[in-house]
């Protein structure tokens, strides 16, 4: 099962899902989409992707255990742009552009 979630300014992927959405990427480009509060997501080979979002950022991919869970520092991303999400994510992927496009799941009750 792949699981994205966003914790303590992290994104954290499960082992599957690091290997499904990023393969041996180690660096990665991230972006926000102001209209639906997205966070777009490609390994930094793609940076002629994001080249259209001047807001785009770039973050290492850190190993987290042994079992190859991943994280993502957004620090940057949630200081400059105000994204504030925390809690699982939905992810998408659009692969003939190489982007991964997460969405903060609803709470309920939020």
């Amino acid at each position: 099962m792949l699981d994205c979630r966003l914790a303590g300014h992290h994104l954290r992927l499960n082992a599957e899902a690091a290997a499904a959405l990023l393969g041996d990427a180690t660096r990665v480009l991230l972006a926000p989409r102001a209209e639906d509060g997205a966070i777009l997501l490609a390994p930094a080979t793609e940076r002629h992707l994001l080249r259209f979002n001047p807001a785009h950022c770039e973050a290492l991919v850190k190993l987290r255990n042994a079992h190859g869970d991943r994280a993502i520092a957004l620090h940057e991303l949630f200081a400059d742009h105000g994204v504030s999400a925390e809690g699982p994510m939905t992810i998408e992927t659009d692969e003939s552009l190489g982007l991964v496009i997460l969405h903060p799941t609803a709470r309920e009750g939020a």
